[in-house]
């Protein structure tokens, strides 16, 4: 019954510190916050918030972050926005980062005040137009133990934007949640995992900024009513999207068009601190709403929403949450519609921007292709509701040990892991097996009997089971020997399990020095391969030539020294490849390299002709893969070797080994996984070389 009251929300389970980011900038353009070691990070969050600051005319402000891609850069409408994903054991963030030459888009950006309304500070005094590439960012993620949801779906909802000949197309959706819902998380994971961030989430957006605004963007929009939650994707774009000009632009491939959907809701307990204030806005409205604190309040403490609601028509009364930032400028296109309600807040109070009306925005606008065209509709008649929810501290909790003599508390609630684990193998201790008693025990014993007739059954029983095994048992054991034996003389190694396509790539570009290449569906991902070879393809002197990656950094950018080379790690379901790319004024490295004539003897071609020096940037690579099952090892030592290469605390250093193989190998390749996993790509291997250069 006090859960079916409400909730009063609790503080988050975890608030990183804030971080510098910077749109536009490569090295700080993306940004991965992992989760503490105190956190349970066997359990995604319920909900994750990535809070954006600026500071602007003297004050500091904080807006959202979009929860997948609004746009991308193919225009030089200005934009702004930070967009990110989550799993159980962390958060990645990405600012706009340019793939060709518009580099218009910030991480905070609230448009033109010709074209937006503009609120005054909490001293009424103007505040500047809001235009900023530089911020800071803070996560706040909350588990379910501390913000328990009301009502929780589950991952049960499917959605797809296009048809993938896997059934119908799903754009729109109308969910009933029989509860009446003060604050509703939208969470969304791909059908198909990102395996570079295995069981990653996006959380749905509010009202849509941008009808269409490039055909690599994507998001999930969701509203909700006293008892319905509405969902829109747009027809034939990605729902979930990192693609074209966010972050380091490593998940520029990544997006996805079927998605399955959770909706979680809370309702909150009367006794919430809370305060709030609702404007309503018609189309001669000149005026945005803002909230002033009655003091100064810190705002980690706090949960701010703001919400927009259509008076009439066929969104009446649904509530769609705010944006953080502007995605469009007079449009994405000169064709293009817009719209846009963006918040941001500080110490002191809550601030609105929306849109000055024209033929071409609105204040409110969903149309095609959202949900395919349902429930478009166009608005200036518009309700905005700011809330303020005070988060509760966590209180230490009470024993929730069985009786007073525990000097030591150990559990402080029902509900952990803890404390059902030892529930459950007290019940196993205490549980009595009837077919372990010793009256069953006395049923299966037979005693002993001395008499003769009993010992020459006995003996003719012995007797045939001999012969049984002499004919069945033996015969298997001869045929398994020989299959040993052969097997012992050695392998014929099989074609690769996987050859990939030649791809193009090319040092010292920001867009194609980097590859993903995941491994197909027909391939068993569940294993690691026993070895990977990354080819790399160039033709000089009129012919191809094929030189192999390595399976680690050889030398870094830090000297003018011209060198070559492509690198790669792999996992269970994809290969990684890089290739130079260059964090300060000296371009020197390239895809192949095979050094200058006056120092390094060539060879000539298979004609006897004289190859040139070969120094390229350019390149084609290819990954072959092979699994155990299509190249099994004779010897395999497993990852039982420690190898540290600096003193960590944490044992001698050993930079030297010599390991007794026992067979004489033809092929030996030597694998390094490292001992504190890298979570951005789990089950990372890397494979050892030969000689360096």
């Amino acid at each position: 019954m006090d859960f079916g009251a409400g909730i009063i929300p609790s503080e988050p389970t975890f608030i990183s510190e804030w971080n510098y980011l910077k749109a536009q900038d490569d090295t700080k353009s993306e940004l991965f916050v992992h989760f503490p070691d105190s956190v349970d990070t066997t359990t995604r969050p319920v909900k994750v918030t990535v809070e954006v600051r600026i500071k602007a005319s003297g004050n500091s402000y904080i807006f959202n972050a979009f929860g997948s891609s609004p746009r991308d850069d193919d225009t030089p409408k200005k934009y702004g926005g930070v967009i990110y994903f989550y799993n159980a054991s962390g958060v990645i963030i990405m600012l706009p980062s340019s793939t060709n030459q518009f580099k218009s888009g910030g991480a905070v950006y609230c448009g033109e005040k010709k074209d937006w309304y503009y609120p005054t500070s909490h001293q009424n005094k103007t505040i500047d137009e809001i235009d900023f590439v530089e911020a800071e960012v803070r996560v706040k993620m909350w588990q379910q133990k501390d913000m328990p949801p009301r009502y929780d779906s589950g991952f049960v909802y499917t959605m797809t934007s296009r048809n993938l000949s896997k059934g119908a197309v799903v754009t729109y959706l109308e969910v009933p949640v029989k509860i009446h819902p003060d604050i509703v998380v939208v969470q969304a994971e791909p059908v198909n995992p990102f395996s570079r961030m295995p069981g990653l989430i996006s959380e749905g957006n509010g009202m849509p900024a941008c009808l269409r605004c490039g055909f690599q963007t994507g998001s999930l929009t969701f509203a909700f009513n006293a008892s319905h939650v509405r969902l829109w994707v747009k027809s034939l774009y990605p729902i979930i999207s990192a693609m074209d000009g966010w972050g380091r632009n490593e998940y520029y491939h990544f997006g996805t068009h079927a998605v399955r959907v959770r909706i979680l809701s809370w309702t909150l307990d009367s006794a919430v601190n809370s305060s709030g204030m609702t404007t309503k806005i018609g189309d001669h409205s000149t005026t945005t709403p803002k909230l002033v604190f009655p003091s100064e309040t810190v705002t980690k403490d706090l949960l701010v929403q703001v919400l927009i609601r259509p008076l009439s028509g066929p969104n009446g009364n649904f509530s769609f949450y705010g944006a953080g930032s502007v995605v469009t400028f007079r449009g994405y296109g000169t064709s293009h519609r817009y719209s846009g309600l963006v918040f941001g807040y500080n110490n002191f109070g809550v601030y609105v921007w929306r849109v000055k009306p024209t033929n071409m925005s609105y204040v409110f606008d969903i149309d095609y292709p959202w949900g395919s065209g349902r429930q478009k509709q166009q608005t200036n008649d518009v309700e905005i509701d700011i809330r303020v929810i005070g988060l509760m501290k966590k209180a230490k909790r009470k024993c929730m040990c069985p009786c007073n003599k525990v000097h030591a508390v150990r559990y402080t609630s029902t509900n952990e892991e803890a404390l059902t684990k030892e529930i459950v193998k007290m019940k196993k201790e205490l549980m009595v097996l009837k077919n372990e008693t010793s009256v069953a025990m006395r049923r299966k014993i037979s005693v002993k009997d001395s008499r003769p007739s009993a010992a020459a059954s006995g003996a003719v029983w012995v007797i045939f089971l001999l012969a049984m095994v002499g004919f069945i048992v033996i015969p298997d054991v001869i045929s398994g020997v020989r299959f040993i034996l052969d097997f012992g003389a050695g392998i014929i190694p099989y074609e690769p399990t996987f050859i990939s396509e030649w791809k193009y790539v090319k040092a010292q570009d920001d867009t194609k020095s980097e590859l993903f290449v995941h491994f197909p569906d027909s391939v068993d991902t569940t294993t690691r391969p026993v070895k990977v070879t990354v080819e790399v393809r160039i033709k000089a002197s009129g012919n191809s030539y094929i030189f192999n990656a390595f399976g680690s950094s050889p030398r870094d950018d830090d000297t003018p020294k011209k060198y070559g080379g492509v690198i790669y790690f792999y996992n269970a379901s994809s290969v990684i490849i890089m290739l130079p790319s260059s964090t300060n004024q000296f371009k020197s490295g390239g895809a192949v390299y095979c050094g200058e004539k006056k120092d390094w003897y060539y060879p000539t071609s298979h004609q006897n002709k004289t190859i040139d020096e070969i120094d390229f940037v350019e390149a084609e690579v290819r990954v072959k893969m092979w699994q155990q099952k299509d190249m099994p090892p004779r010897y395999d030592s497993g990852f039982v070797y420690t190898m540290t290469s600096r003193n960590l605390s944490k044992g001698a250093v050993v930079t030297y080994l010599e390991v007794p193989v026992k067979i004489h190998p033809d092929i030996v390749v030597v694998q390094a996984e490292p001992v504190n996993p890298f979570s951005r790509m789990p089950g990372l291997i890397s494979e050892g070389n030969g000689i360096y250069g």
